[in-house]
């Protein structure tokens, strides 16, 4: 269900608008990207950070770009598997649907 993504300075990790192909939810492990949104802002992110965490709970589409500001590494979170391991365990007292 992990994966890890090595990003160049200046690569596009994602565009907004974009629909992918294969769901992920990030979490960045080395370097620092720039989060721009649709709506003006901007967030930088460094190690620690993560980003699309709503991938693991909805149909997503991206709603900004996302771009490394020097070299990256990236661990992506398959959002598909994700859903499909949680949903085979019993979590009393807790509903993971409810914190969607």
């Amino acid at each position: 269900a992990l994966n890890y993504t090595f990003f160049s300075e200046g690569d596009i990790v994602f565009h907004a608008g974009e629909f992918p192909q294969t769901p992920q939810f990030y979490i960045l492990t080395i370097g620092k990207l720039l989060y721009s949104a649709v709506f003006g802002t901007q967030t930088e992110l460094s190690p620690g950070h993560w980003c699309s965490e709503g991938v693991l709970w909805l149909i997503w589409t991206h709603v900004g770009n996302l771009e490394a500001l020097e070299d990256a590494k990236l661990c992506g979170v398959d959002a598909e598997q994700f859903q499909e391991i949680v949903g085979k365990f019993n979590h009393n007292g807790y509903d993971p649907r409810a914190y969607a």
